[in-house]
C-alpha cells in the first residue's frame, strides 16, 4: 500500500501519516467490492482493529505483520550507510526498520520474528525467501534464506496454529 520510499520521504513519513493513508486507502478497497484482505507484510494490525471496531469502513485484514528478510534481503530497507540493527547493537535506526521488518539471519533468530509478528496478531507470516525487483541491495535472482530457516518459519507458525 506504499510506493517505495525516497532518502525524503523515509525520513519525513510517521506511522501517523502512514495510517492516515492506510485508512483512506481501505476505504477504497472496500468500495471497490473487496470485503476481506490478506495483508503481506506491514503494520496492518493497528488498521485492522480500527476498521473491526466500527470507527472507519474498511475490509476485514488478515495481516502478516513485519516482512521477515535476511541481511540484505528484498525487505531489509536501510539505506547503504545504515547500521545492522543487530550488529551495531543498537537496534533498527528508523521506525520503519522495527515495524515494516524484522532482519533474521538464521533460524534462532527466524524463530524470535515470528513469534513477534504473532504477537502482534499476525494470522500467516510472510518471509522473503528470493530476491525482488525493487530492492536496492539483492539481485532478483539471489536465492536468500536456507532450508533450515525456511523450516524453522513454518515450524513456529504451524505451533501457533497458523
Amino acid at each position: 500500500m506504499f510506493n517505495p520510499l525516497s532518502d525524503g520521504l523515509r525520513q519525513n513519513i510517521t506511522p501517523f501519516h502512514l495510517g492516515g493513508v492506510a485508512t483512506i486507502r481501505s476505504e477504497r478497497i472496500l468500495m471497490n467490492g473487496f470485503t476481506t484482505v490478506r495483508d503481506l507484510g506491514g503494520p496492518a494490525k493497528s488498521i485492522a482493529r480500527i476498521i473491526d471496531s466500527g470507527m472507519f469502513p474498511g475490509p476485514r485484514i488478515y495481516s502478516s505483520e513485519a516482512f521477515i528478510t535476511q541481511t540484505s534481503g528484498h525487505a531489509d530497507f536501510r539505506k547503504l550507510n545504515d547500521r545492522h540493527p543487530t550488529l551495531s547493537g543498537q537496534g533498527p535506526s528508523h521506525w520503519v526498520e522495527s515495524e515494516m521488518s524484522f532482519i533474521a539471519d538464521g533460524p534462532d533468530q527466524i524463530r524470535m520474528a515470528v513469534r513477534e509478528n504473532l504477537r502482534r496478531g499476525a494470522t500467516q507470516i510472510k518471509i522473503m525467501v528470493s530476491g525482488g525487483v525493487t530492492s536496492e541491495f539483492d539481485p532478483l535472482h539471489s536465492l536468500q534464506y536456507q532450508a533450515d530457516e525456511i523450516q524453522m518459519a513454518v515450524k513456529t507458525a504451524e505451533q501457533w496454529g497458523t
